[in-house]
């Protein structure tokens, strides 16, 4: 067994604060060698997690040519021969968490351009413009999950990727504190008095829509969490949990 990282056991903490307490390390299977992190059982059926870590680097100096995506797709690229025996069996999730200040996992536009492609602007052209045809924000070539550029399917293994988050309570008390009930702030380890080491573990899961065995959406919940998926043709965000709905609200009357 390996030792755990410091990944591994902020996850931990995270699953614990969702009441997942029965989750197993890098379990046996009978079929492969091959062991992922993390597993526990969800409405009868095992979800299987690896935890991968971007280890802190200082930023070149200088000039130098720089991929936000790149970084990404080599950790989505290793989990895929982690989960490939796992394939039409499991729900199987990449869980990556940075101490790298150029790898950004809490950039919704990044995380989802690695899994579907480059972001580039689509521009029509050669005829009056409709509203329907103006200048839109698109996915295009080098995706992991699909290629939009030659409409060909590249991952159906990784159910999500998923961004592990490690908040300040004191930070989250600021800012919360006098909009939402203080009872329900304590329910979430957020008080007034907060050790100003304590941290709170949230995720920003992705989904694979194009995934054979989904994430379940009613697993990662929390107050903190956020989750983006498909919906009305588009990826866009489907669920922002009680904490950043109040954070937006704040932001809008600002």
């Amino acid at each position: 067994m390996n030792p755990k990282s410091c990944s591994d056991l902020l996850f931990e903490e995270y699953l614990r604060s969702q009441n997942v307490g029965d989750f197993e390390y890098e379990k046996s299977w009978s079929w492969t060698d091959k062991r992922p992190d993390y597993s526990f059982e969800w409405h009868g059926s095992s979800l299987i997690f690896d935890v991968k870590e971007f280890a802190f680097q200082k930023p070149p100096s200088g000039s130098s040519v720089y991929s936000p995506y790149e970084p990404i797709r080599e950790k989505i690229n290793t989990a895929r021969i982690q989960f490939a025996p796992f394939k039409g069996l499991n729900s199987c999730s990449l869980v990556l968490f940075s101490h790298h200040p150029m790898v950004h996992l809490y950039d919704a536009d990044i995380v989802l351009a690695a899994m579907y492609g480059d972001l580039a602007l689509r521009i029509p052209y050669g005829k009056p413009r409709q509203e329907s045809e103006k200048t839109q924000l698109s996915f295009y070539r080098g995706g992991k999950m699909y290629r939009f550029d030659s409409q060909t399917l590249q991952n159906t293994t990784i159910s999500a990727v998923i961004s592990l988050d490690n908040l300040s309570a004191t930070q989250a008390w600021e800012r919360l504190q006098g909009h939402i009930d203080d009872d329900v702030l304590s329910s979430w380890s957020v008080t007034e008095t907060s050790d100003t080491k304590k941290s709170i573990q949230s995720v920003w899961v992705f989904e694979n829509v194009f995934a054979d065995i989904p994430l379940p959406d009613d697993v990662f919940r929390g107050p903190f969490d956020q989750r983006w998926g498909a919906k009305d043709g588009d990826v866009v965000r489907t669920f922002a949990g009680d904490a950043y709905s109040a954070i937006e609200s704040l932001s809008a009357e600002e």
